[in-house]
């Protein structure tokens, strides 16, 4: 029995000479993996589908296995702008790790597809794409239910200025840690626009400590 899906490409590896494994990541069906079989080369249909980061509709056969044989396929999106800036593709790159590590098989994905689309969507407007890394990374934790942000602090209720994991602290409170998140650094969080991220400029430590945070709690 085929299936039909909708995916986004993530990655793509070679499997003996002519074979590509295909990871996409799928709004009802989140990480799924494909072999496409001798698409290698160019004169086979299905070779447009084999290179990241695009949208296609995928076709592939059921099995009671973890990859499915891709039967057929349709591009539907492709982000081309990115593969003219080293530093977009790059944090495109980025974008698909941080999937990779955080979705799974059979788990419905549709918000985080619709963030990663529309993250390669934009990525082409900042002139500082760590910007939109950070605030993908932030909202990604948020959904996966690993970061919370408090308006009051855990052990007092005094205005929270600082945020660690699951607790917000006021400054008395506030522990020692490199993974700790300011009220100041929540607009990365809380964007309304992708035009609004792209205006605000990030500092190297925010960046640094938002990377921090992510590695530490998706255990990278």
């Amino acid at each position: 029995m085929n299936d039909r899906t909708i995916g986004l490409l993530l990655q793509s590896l070679p499997f003996m000479d002519s074979h590509r494994i295909l990871k996409i990541l799928t709004p009802n069906h989140g990480l799924t993996t494909l072999i496409a079989r001798h698409v290698a080369s160019k004169n086979n249909r299905l070779h447009a589908l084999i290179t990241p980061f695009l949208v296609g509709e995928w076709v592939y056969r059921l099995d009671h296995k973890d990859i499915h044989p891709l039967k057929d396929g349709t591009v539907l999106q492709t982000f081309d702008q990115l593969k003219t800036n080293y530093s977009h593709l790059a944090v495109a790159g980025q974008i698909a790790q941080d999937l990779l590590r955080t979705q799974l098989p059979g788990k419905a994905a549709q918000i985080p597809f619709d963030l990663a689309c529309a993250c390669l969507n934009k990525l082409p407007i900042f002139l500082e794409p760590l910007a939109l890394l950070a605030s993908f990374r932030l909202k990604l934790l948020s959904y996966e239910g690993l970061l919370h942000f408090e308006p009051t602090c855990t052990r007092c209720g005094s205005p929270s200025i600082h945020f660690l994991c699951g607790e917000s602290f006021c400054l008395q409170h506030t522990p020692s840690s490199p993974l700790l998140l300011s009220a100041q650094e929540l607009p990365f969080l809380h964007a309304k626009s992708f035009s609004e991220l792209a205006a605000k400029p990030i500092k190297k430590d925010t960046y640094e400590r938002v990377e921090h945070l992510f590695k530490f709690l998706v255990n990278y």
